[in-house]
């Protein structure tokens, strides 16, 4: 049986700021805070990770994890709302005759993030 993957931990120089980010785009919330570290949910059992960091180094330019969204048009309506609330698009929408759309943010501290939706994985969640 596979183990779940269930943590993601990232650092940041500023923790309120991406807890603040991640609350308002992606819709987590904040399941322990302890100062300088908080764990952010998705009610699905996914914990996200922030830790202070004065330093916390680049990461390379392929890194980003993903959001698979349940359907296209879900994908769409996120990449209006964060559009046109300023977050940073590092690659604009796109949608594939396969049915498989995308685009990608950043966060505040340059992390990437896909957005997508691919039906060859529809249904397996």
């Amino acid at each position: 049986m596979p183990l779940p993957l269930t943590h993601l931990h990232l650092h940041t120089p500023d923790v309120r700021r991406s807890v603040a980010f991640y609350e308002e785009h992606l819709g987590l919330t904040v399941k322990a805070d302890w100062g300088t570290i908080v764990f952010l949910d998705d009610g699905r059992g996914f914990d996200l990770a922030i830790m202070q960091d004065e330093n916390p180094g680049a990461m390379p330019k392929w890194f980003h994890f993903g959001c698979r969204l349940e359907n296209a048009s879900a994908v769409k309506d996120a990449y209006d709302r964060m559009k046109a609330a300023g977050v940073t698009i590092a690659r604009d929408y796109e949608a594939f005759e396969e049915g498989y759309v995308t685009f990608c943010i950043d966060d505040p501290d340059g992390y990437g993030i896909e957005i997508y939706y691919d039906p060859t994985l529809a249904g397996d969640s």
